[in-house]
């Protein structure tokens, strides 16, 4: 079982963006020094969901101060990019960290979002496949209108990728995964993609270097010595990543399809496992059943979130390494 963190990056009231940026280098380095295996950042515009909308830039600042640990997007918003411009962007990035990185691919969830970017909504599949498809090729050395591509990629032949969200749609194009959701409905999505990717009887279009794909399930956190204070600083936290993440649907009156948000209920989110708020033990215990009853092969946590501060984040994230990992750990050498 592997571990890592997911981190949008987001923006606290009365704190200079510098500040952002600095606290998660040193976090990063923190991850690294913890032995987990991967940092994914998340692409949002316009929005204090995430200070950091280029996951190009931020993972880059992030290559020198690192050896070993993963640096991953979770997502690049693929038909926000010209294709040629992004592929070049994923060869310098796997260069400049040395092959650790890996890729997330994805269409953009929010349509007000979308409009920021003069996407259409109503063609952004479309778009998005014929975005990836064209990047790809590139990254694979194919010529551009009679241009050769004159460098290449490391990992070969090119950065593993994620797909987020939906595990069967991930599945089907042979790309790792990030789930959330209660460990049965995890369950059941890996282990239909774990079905798709064992009955593939053609050579997968992407990703024909990764033979077993990746399945992450990662959720908010909030580890204290005190359960009671832990669970109340998740609640206070939540109200605050609440605004942050619904931000576009709440300025143009639209509707998502899907709230992360549980309409702001941190009790309805705890229940749904996308917050998880307790003691070393409490935290241990949800995470242990993910992993014995959703199947998953990749836990994540995200500490910095809401109005966390950098000490509240720090500490929560120390004890999940010291206590909480170890803790999963044994429990599943003894299954």
């Amino acid at each position: 079982m592997r571990f890592g963190v997911v981190d949008h990056v987001e923006m606290r009231p009365e704190v200079p963006l510098k500040q952002i940026f600095q606290e998660r280098l040193d976090y990063v380095q923190a991850a690294e020094e913890a032995g987990l295996w991967g940092y994914h950042t998340t692409e949002h515009h316009l929005s204090k969901l995430d200070a950091t909308p280029s996951p190009s830039l931020l993972l880059s600042a992030m290559a020198p101060l690192t050896d070993r640990i993963k640096l991953c997007s979770l997502v690049h918003i693929v038909p926000g990019y010209h294709p040629v411009r992004l592929a070049e962007e994923v060869i310098m990035l796997d260069h400049l960290t040395n092959g650790r990185f890996q890729m997330g691919v994805g269409k953009g969830v929010s349509p007000p979002e979308h409009r920021l970017l003069d996407l259409e909504t109503e063609r952004i599949a479309e778009t998005f496949d014929d975005h990836l498809r064209r990047m790809v090729e590139v990254l694979e050395g194919q010529p551009v209108d009679g241009a050769e591509v004159p460098f290449e990629t490391i990992q070969r032949p090119y950065p593993p990728l994620w797909y987020a969200g939906n595990g069967i749609r991930a599945a089907e194009l042979n790309m790792n995964t990030m789930l959330g959701g209660p460990p049965q409905a995890v369950a059941a999505t890996v282990a239909e993609h774990r079905r798709i990717c064992a009955e593939r009887t053609e050579p997968p279009r992407f990703n024909p270097a990764v033979e077993h794909t990746t399945i992450g399930v990662s959720r908010q956190v909030v580890v204290d010595k005190n359960s009671k204070t832990a669970k109340e600083r998740g609640v206070q936290a939540w109200r605050l990543y609440t605004p942050h993440i619904n931000h576009h649907f709440d300025r143009t009156g639209e509707s998502a399809a899907r709230d992360p948000s549980f309409g702001g209920d941190a009790e309805a989110a705890s229940a749904a496992h996308a917050l998880v708020a307790g003691s070393p033990q409490q935290v241990a215990e949800s995470y242990i059943e993910m992993a014995e009853v959703g199947g998953p092969d990749y836990l994540l946590g995200a500490f910095f979130w809401g109005d966390m501060d950098q000490a509240e984040a720090m500490t929560s994230f120390e004890l999940f390494v010291t206590e909480v990992i170890p803790a999963v750990q044994a429990a599943l050498k003894q299954t």
